[in-house]
């Protein structure tokens, strides 16, 4: 009997669900979610991966900031990082794309890596 019921529930919210995929508030709750997930960050990792990618090091410090308005980015990864000449390095990577914003440090040219 309650397995007959939990199915019939089961059906009946399904049926439910389509009849209101097609309206407007469920398109508005769709797009607004899509929109959520345009907004978030890049993860941590891919970030790093992209700061390490092109300066040989180690990340020892890892911030998520504002960013300034030259940057033109609302959210911006600071890392610090102790490269392989003993040096330390500064570096801010867009949190949204990836992009290396900007790099400031002693042995900056010789912890590029080059392409």
């Amino acid at each position: 009997m309650k397995t007959a019921l939990r199915t019939l529930l089961l059906i009946g919210s399904l049926i439910l669900a389509g009849a209101f995929a097609g309206t407007p508030a469920f398109a508005q709750a769709l797009q607004a979610e899509q929109q959520e997930e345009r907004m978030a960050p890049l993860p941590i990792t891919a970030a790093m991966a992209a700061a390490t990618g092109r300066f040989a090091g180690r990340i020892i410090g890892a911030e998520l900031v504002a960013g300034r308005p030259e940057e033109m980015t609302d959210m911006v990864y600071a890392f610090r990082m102790l490269t392989d000449g003993g040096d330390i390095l500064a570096i801010r990577v867009d949190a949204r794309d990836g992009t290396i914003l900007e790099v400031d440090g002693r042995g900056l040219v010789a912890a590029r890596r080059r392409p």
